[in-house]
């Protein structure tokens, strides 16, 4: 109980600072396929628990200016959020492609979806749905404060990107996806 209203704590402090555009970033030259290999290793007592397979297609060496403790942050979230909502033995993908002026990362899994109402309300502030996994009903107003997307979404902005969310409909997977500046 105590972890957890030091992360609630943790993520008002971001959340008012996202509000009052006084999010503070320390940007330095960063490689993020090692953040990237940082938030797996992490997560990866949740991952084997279940058994899922992580695809990686980035390259080794993306070498980008941001903040490393908060892009960390993002993708810890969308990667722990994925580990949630996919069932045992399934499977999620990293993957990072280098367009003209930025580079695009994407977090997409075969879990268990979304529809277009759920995706509207996913970057708001205490934006929160239910949903259920093989049948067994996982409930997301219980498992989670509804900040850590809204979260993702001013670090992301803060760096000059931006940050969406889709998915083909119910059990056919997510795909999050954000940008950051070359």
């Amino acid at each position: 109980n105590i972890k957890r209203l030091e992360t609630l704590m943790d993520q008002l402090l971001e959340v008012m600072k996202i509000d009052e555009d006084k999010l503070e970033l320390h940007f330095e030259e960063t490689n993020l396929s090692q953040i990237i290999n940082n938030c797996l290793d992490e997560l990866s007592y949740l991952i084997n628990e279940k058994n899922l397979e992580i695809i990686l297609n980035i390259d080794y060496d993306i070498n980008l200016k941001i903040d490393p403790t908060h892009i960390f942050m993002v993708f810890t979230n969308l990667i722990s959020n994925a580990i949630k909502y996919t069932p045992d033995y399934g499977w999620i993908e990293v993957s990072a492609i280098e367009q003209e002026d930025q580079y695009l990362f994407k977090v997409r899994d075969n879990g268990i979806g979304l529809n277009e109402n759920e995706i509207g309300i996913l970057f708001k502030k205490f934006g929160r749905i239910e949903q259920s996994i093989d049948g067994n009903h996982v409930n997301i107003k219980n498992s989670g404060t509804g900040l850590g997307l809204y979260i993702c979404k001013g670090i992301v902005e803060a760096h000059g990107g931006t940050i969406k969310a889709y998915s083909e409909g119910k059990n056919k997977g997510t795909t999050f996806e954000f940008t950051l500046p070359l």
